[in-house]
């Protein structure tokens, strides 16, 4: 599955269209890889999840954030995100780690600053007193400047060898 995935990252990084520059205006145009700092921010938004520390975390979002899954639910601003952290999050037992991450931005035509979009997948493990259940989120997170301004995140369940190699990890205190 791990091959799998990095050869399809391999597509996707060499299909992306090359940086060019247009004579005309003397603007970049296509997908390049984007600066480390947006991928190191969405390590502090999983870390601050982690830890629960909704305060933090908030100060990552633009006040407009929206946040779209895979269930259909939908949370915009930053008020109902914190209101749905306090309510979820803090009572809960929920641990993510990345899988991997890469930051790319897109130039369009006459564009100064790029659209900026970490696309990640994440593994999340929920306990509870007589269960833990884990999935696999592939999630797209969106900048405003420095800050998340759209998340889309897409949950799936491990085939049995994936669940398997993560719930070893469980076992073994890796995760």
């Amino acid at each position: 599955m791990k091959k799998h995935m990095l050869i399809a990252i391999c597509f996707m990084v060499l299909g992306c269209t090359s940086l060019e520059k247009n004579d005309a205006d003397n603007q970049n145009q296509g997908i390049q890889i984007a600066e480390t700092k947006y991928a190191e921010t969405i390590g502090k938004y999983i870390g601050f999840l982690n830890d629960k520390n909704i305060e933090v975390v908030l100060s990552l979002v633009t006040e407009d954030i929206e946040v779209n899954n895979s269930n259909g639910n939908q949370t915009k601003g930053v008020d109902e995100l914190e209101k749905n952290l306090n309510e979820w999050l803090v009572p809960g037992n929920f641990k993510w780690r990345g899988v991997w991450g890469i930051p790319f931005a897109f130039y369009g035509e006459g564009d100064a600053d790029p659209l900026v979009s970490v696309v990640g997948v994440f593994d999340l493990k929920s306990t509870n007193e007589d269960e833990v259940n884990i999935r696999n989120l592939m999630v797209s997170y969106i900048f405003e400047g420095d800050k998340i301004d759209r998340i889309y995140a897409h949950t799936r369940e491990f085939n049995p060898t994936e669940k398997e190699l993560v719930m070893k990890d469980i076992t073994e205190g890796n995760f």
